[in-house]
């Protein structure tokens, strides 16, 4: 071996590396295997190197050599990754076992153990665990997405001068039901709220839905303004046609500022807007990360937005907070603000407080509650998010922009029907597409009829108020039916289609 060959050992048998590789890995796989935005990888991967730096020289400190340092923050990494007593109690034996035959191993041979031939091992596999995920990367097709989501965010069209046109706000809140689906599945009288938007000028739909169930779905239509169907979509590819969105192109090309917030779901965040208000709460793909790991459980001591019941929460109210920063703005804005309430986990009382931890589940099947005990409760949230509402809107109409502004209140889709279930009924499917929807179009009549469907939100808008000739889309509800690969989109029947 010459000089250099040797350097090159000297500094993989000298320098640990490897805790900080066994704790950045998983968040690199998590990139491979999900349709997630690069921008949300810095953070978690800047975070868990930092803690393993912090652990291997906390380590060195205490046993008084980096080998021995490394070989304790590595187990320590490990540890902190493991998911429940049982999968920590089976790494802990395994690695005592192994530990163990190598010490028994080496001693009946009459071999010392170095740290150096420790470190090199370790180095070694942390290189090969990179050089798979690069290969995975390279086979996936991930290095060809993040650089198609780079270009896509540099190649936003650029905007005409700015017009007269009124700003366009819309206020878009999960799985908020329409008002016969509330009054039947929670006993809950929407009427007083409806009446207070119809006293600030909005015209309510009675017989509103959205076009898909889901979230992804409904806002990747609504931005093209075409069923899925007619997009040119593949599995997982919902992310990048919301940040391709033909409606924002076309707000730009008439003049328009597109300002949205960031919502807790990163596969169905704007990213592609000219403003982005970002809340620097932890993502989903942090929370994904945690979730049910013995470094969750520990940072949520240190960090209480890591609970998802507090972080919904949070990015509610910084959700309001960005769209009165956008309504206040007197150029012409098309704002998009993602609220993550009324969607599960419950995250306010009638009081805007957390609610009890026996009703935090993220969804119906971790809610450990009598339905009474959870409509009771979610009455409560939706009393405090119409006050919220309502209190917002008046703030915009406050300013003379906001007087002139267009605002839509809708949802993306309706409740879970496994509400109903859980109520010891059985599912009502459909509602899961019965949706609010309530618009205020000033110096124009009300455009949308009373069966306003989510696809045509953008074309009955801008046909309008910008003068376009845009195609009004059939009020066909669709279901999605995943296969391996692909998603076919099935036709449901629409009871209320004209």
């Amino acid at each position: 071996m010459n000089d250099a060959g040797r350097r090159q050992l000297a500094f993989i048998e000298d320098r640990p590396l490897y805790p900080v590789i066994l704790a950045t890995a998983p968040v690199l796989l998590l990139y491979l295997d999900s349709d997630t935005s690069i921008a949300v990888v810095p953070r978690p991967l800047i975070v868990a190197a930092a803690v393993a730096i912090g652990l291997t020289l906390i380590s060195t400190l205490v046993l008084r050599s980096r080998h021995r340092g490394a070989v304790a923050a590595a187990a320590l990494v490990l540890l902190l990754q493991v998911r429940g007593i049982g999968e920590a109690a089976v790494l802990t034996l395994l690695g005592a076992s192994i530990g163990a035959v190598i010490w028994l191993v080496a001693h009946w041979r009459g071999i010392g153990i170095r740290g150096t031939s420790v470190t090199s091992v370790g180095n070694t596999v942390g290189v090969l665990l990179l050089v798979i995920t690069g290969a995975m990367a390279v086979g996936e097709g991930v290095i060809e997405r993040t650089m198609a989501e780079i270009g896509q965010e540099s190649a936003v069209e650029s905007r005409d001068e700015a017009r007269d046109g009124p700003s366009i706000h819309v206020l878009l809140l999960d799985a908020y039901p329409r008002a016969d689906v509330l009054e039947s599945l929670f006993a809950f009288d929407n009427q007083p709220f409806l009446s207070s938007l119809e006293e600030q000028g909005f015209h309510v739909a009675a017989r509103s839905r959205s076009n898909y169930p889901t979230t992804e779905y409904t806002l990747a239509s609504v931005l093209h303004m075409s069923h899925m169907d007619e997009l040119p979509f593949g599995h997982g590819s919902t992310r990048r046609l919301i940040q391709s969105g033909r409606a924002l192109d076309l707000a730009r090309q008439h003049g328009y500022t597109i300002r949205a917030n960031r919502p807790p779901w990163d596969n169905v965040a704007i990213r592609s807007a000219d403003v982005l208000c970002e809340s620097g709460f932890p993502t989903d793909v942090e929370d994904h990360l945690l979730a049910g790991t013995v470094l969750g459980h520990l940072a949520r001591f240190v960090i209480p937005e890591v609970d998802t019941t507090v972080r919904h929460a949070g990015y509610t109210e910084h959700g309001f907070e960005c769209l009165a920063q956008a309504a206040h703005r007197t150029e012409p804005t098309l704002s998009l603000t993602h609220l993550p309430v009324p969607h599960l986990p419950l995250a306010f009382d009638k009081g805007g407080a957390s609610p009890g931890k026996s009703l935090r589940g993220d969804s119906v099947s971790q809610l450990n509650v009598r339905f009474e005990t959870f409509a009771d409760a979610y009455r409560d949230q939706l009393e405090y998010l119409n006050g919220r509402i309502l209190s917002t809107i008046d703030e915009i109409l406050t300013t003379a922009a906001g007087r002139e502004a267009v605002i839509i209140v809708m949802s993306d889709h309706g409740p879970e029907p496994g509400l109903r279930e859980l109520q010891g009924g059985r599912p009502i499917h459909l509602e899961r597409y019965a949706t609010l929807f309530a618009s205020r179009t000033p110096l124009v009549p009300n455009p949308f009829d009373d069966a306003a469907t989510t696809v045509n939100v953008f074309p009955v808008l801008f046909n309008s108020y910008l003068d376009t000739d845009l195609t009004i889309k059939p009020a066909t509800l669709f279901k999605p039916r995943e296969g391996f690969g692909t998603v076919e989109f099935v036709e449901a029947p629409n009871p209320d289609a004209p």
